[in-house]
């Protein structure tokens, strides 16, 4: 199957039919693979039979024991998982593609594959608060309903992990599968704590880190009026002689995301709307399925 690229994604009218086709194509055209890994518990040893799958053999206590056993694992049916987009103004830029319509379907094709392996998921839209959520939910069917609410929103509002982040951290007991989806253009003194309150709580987070095509490379020559589309405030500038400056100066805000994630043990995923949805699910899944975790550069 030929993928869609981003520049084709505001032709499509309907985000769920062309979720399921990134998500069915990518299952089918590179490898079954999905989130498992996150929905069991280890629970003992057997002994090794033929027949029993070579991945779950424990090749560590076979080098202590110099026999085969095979890992056992008490599933967890009820494993809830979370999409925390950002939809404040900032990610409405974007000449090809904007990051909010990329970061839509992003968020879709992850939902779709979470209720594909029967997972119940949820949508929380934030910018200077929690602005609105679809609950969790396990049915096939509530795929439509995530689908409906991404399309009938729109960005708007400052970004800001604050509180309201920190206070969705306190509320989930159970640990879970959190997935956040955000340009980053935030303060660090609440970026980072509000980001610590959901991975201190034992829940397994997934950072997607995304910039426009645009906002990375600075294409454009000569001057421009430059407006901060969250506070509205406005430059003239001459963009191709700040290129090199811009430009380093938007690495380094991304390796400070970057190294604050490893070191609070998130998985991070940075990539811009230049990549296809369906590479960046092949690229972290595979990584994942083979045991890596920690970071994906696209």
């Amino acid at each position: 199957m030929k993928f869609l690229n981003p520049e084709q994604f505001a032709k499509i009218a309907g985000l769920e039919l062309f979720s399921r086709k990134i998500v069915d194509g990518f299952l089918s055209g590179y490898h079954q693979s999905s989130f498992h890994g996150y929905n069991v518990e280890f629970a003992d040893h057997k002994t090794y039979e033929r027949g029993d799958d070579l991945r779950n053999i424990d090749w560590k206590l076979f080098g202590r024991t110099d026999r085969l056993f095979v890992k056992r694992f008490h599933e967890e049916t009820n494993l809830r998982s979370f999409v925390l987009l950002d939809n404040s103004a900032s990610m409405a830029f974007g000449d090809s593609i904007s990051k909010w319509d990329y970061s839509r379907v992003l968020c879709a094709s992850l939902s779709f594959l979470m209720l594909r392996q029967k997972d119940s998921v949820g949508v929380w839209l934030f910018n200077e608060g929690l602005q609105a959520m679809v609950p969790p939910r396990a049915k096939k069917s509530h795929f439509t309903s995530i689908c409906r609410f991404l399309e009938n929103s729109s960005p708007g509002g400052k970004t800001f992990f604050g509180e309201s982040i920190v206070g969705l951290a306190r509320n989930l007991k159970k640990r879970s599968l959190i997935c956040v989806i955000s340009d980053f253009l935030g303060e660090e003194d609440q970026i980072f704590p509000a980001l610590r309150s959901l991975s201190g709580r034992k829940h397994d987070i997934i950072v997607f880190h995304l910039l426009s095509g645009e906002e990375y490379e600075l294409p454009y020559r000569g001057f421009y009026r430059v407006r901060d589309m969250e506070t509205g405030d406005h430059l003239d500038l001459r963009l191709d002689a700040m290129r090199s400056e811009y430009q380093s100066a938007v690495n380094a805000g991304r390796r400070k995301v970057m190294d604050f994630c490893l070191s609070a043990g998130m998985d991070y995923v940075q990539h811009t709307t230049r990549t296809p949805v369906e590479k960046v699910l092949f690229e972290y899944l595979i990584k994942r399925r083979r045991g890596g975790r920690g970071v994906v550069l696209l």
